[in-house]
């Protein structure tokens, strides 16, 4: 496991401000503005907080607690646009936690699997 794996299961929040944070691009795969990072940066953080109050990690996060987010007072008056956002962000976290997974487990089979843009979707 690299040191960035490990500071996604230690400190997320540093590790989503650092190289994998800044690296999202827009639809048009164009470097995020400013504006635009300190916003991906925000919703990180309401998601990771979410996470916090139903007792799970980004490390350990599943569909059931996408579908609770989902749910809640803020997630239900959220736009189709900010639901996009949200779900790329989500994708973007499972296809990374899937890897490190892939990394630590290399011995044994891995049951995490990515949260796919369908599943997020439900509901909406």
């Amino acid at each position: 496991m690299t040191q960035m794996d490990s500071l996604w299961f230690s400190n997320p929040t540093q590790a989503y401000r650092g190289p994998a944070g800044s690296r999202a691009a827009g639809a048009d795969r164009r470097p995020l503005s400013a504006r635009s990072i300190i916003q991906h940066q925000a919703m990180f953080e309401h998601f990771r907080r979410h996470l916090l109050a139903r007792g799970t990690t980004i490390a350990s996060f599943g569909t059931a607690d996408v579908d609770a987010f989902w749910q809640t007072p803020n997630g239900r008056t959220y736009s189709q646009a900010t639901r996009m956002r949200y779900v790329k962000l989500l994708d973007r976290l499972a296809a990374h936690k899937a890897s490190a997974v892939r990394c630590v487990s290399t011995q044994r089979s891995c049951s995490s699997a990515p949260v796919s843009q369908s599943r997020c979707l439900r509901g909406m």
